[in-house]
C-alpha cells in the first residue's frame, strides 16, 4: 500500500502529534501489579515477601492499605504515603486519559468508586457501575437465576436448593420503559456447588466478616 504525507496548504488535520507515555526501558513489569488474594490479606509474612520482591520499584503495592496493617505500629505515616501515592497515580491517568483526542474508549475495573481528593474527581469523565446503580451491566455481576437453574441441570443438582442458599441479591434495572430485577448469585458459590454437589457457605470461607468493617 502506497502512503504519503498530505502537505497541501490549508490541508484539514484530523488530529494533531500526541505524547505517547511508554514505561522505560528495563522497566520490570511483575512488579507493578500485585494481586492480593481475599485469604492472603491478613497475612503479614503475605505482604513482606511482596515488599521484598518489589522493592523501590513503582508498584500497585503503593496504593493500598493491606489488613495486616490495620493495627500495625506507624499507621497514620502508612496511610498518608498510600494517599500520596494514589495522588499522583491518580494525576498521572488523568493528564494521560482526560479531554485527549486520541483516546476513544478506556475500561477502568475495580471494587471501590473512582477515588477523589479535594472537592473534585480525578477522573469524572468516568461512567461508573456498582452493585447498588448496575445500570445495563446488572445480569453480568453474577449468575443470573436462569443461568443457575441451566447449571443446575447441566451438573444433575437441585435448582430449589441452589436458591435457598445463594439466591442473595437482587438488581434492578431499567430496560427501555421496564423495570427489570435480575435474582444475582454469587458465582464462586455456585460453581464450587456445581462442581463439588455439596451446599455450602463458600463465600464466606474467602476472608472474615472482620475485614469487611
Amino acid at each position: 500500500m502506497n502512503t504519503k504525507p498530505c502537505h497541501s496548504a490549508g490541508a484539514a488535520v484530523a488530529f494533531k502529534p500526541a505524547d505517547i507515555l511508554l514505561p522505560a526501558r528495563g522497566t520490570d513489569y511483575s512488579k507493578w501489579s500485585v494481586i492480593a488474594c481475599d485469604q492472603y490479606t491478613s497475612q503479614p509474612e503475605y505482604w513482606e515477601r511482596a515488599e521484598r520482591a518489589v522493592g523501590g520499584a513503582a508498584s500497585t503495592l503503593r496504593l493500598v492499605l493491606p489488613e495486616a496493617y490495620l493495627d500495625s505500629p506507624g499507621l497514620e505515616k502508612r496511610i498518608y504515603s498510600i494517599n500520596l501515592a494514589q495522588k499522583q497515580y491518580l494525576d498521572f491517568l488523568r493528564a494521560w486519559l482526560k479531554d485527549q483526542n486520541y483516546v476513544a474508549l478506556a475500561y477502568m475495573t475495580g471494587i471501590l468508586p473512582i477515588k477523589k481528593y479535594g472537592s473534585h474527581s480525578a477522573l469524572n469523565m468516568f461512567t461508573e457501575y456498582s452493585m447498588t446503580n448496575p445500570r445495563e451491566t446488572a445480569r453480568f455481576f453474577g449468575f443470573t437465576g436462569e443461568e443457575v437453574r441451566e447449571l443446575c441441570e447441566k451438573y444433575g443438582r437441585s435448582y430449589e436448593e441452589a436458591a435457598a442458599w445463594y439466591d442473595g441479591y437482587e438488581m434492578a434495572v431499567v430496560e427501555g420503559n421496564e423495570r427489570k430485577i435480575y435474582s444475582m448469585y454469587s458465582a464462586k458459590s455456585i460453581v464450587d456447588a456445581m462442581l463439588s454437589g455439596v451446599f455450602d457457605n463458600y463465600w464466606n470461607q474467602t476472608e472474615t466478616y472482620e475485614a469487611l468493617k
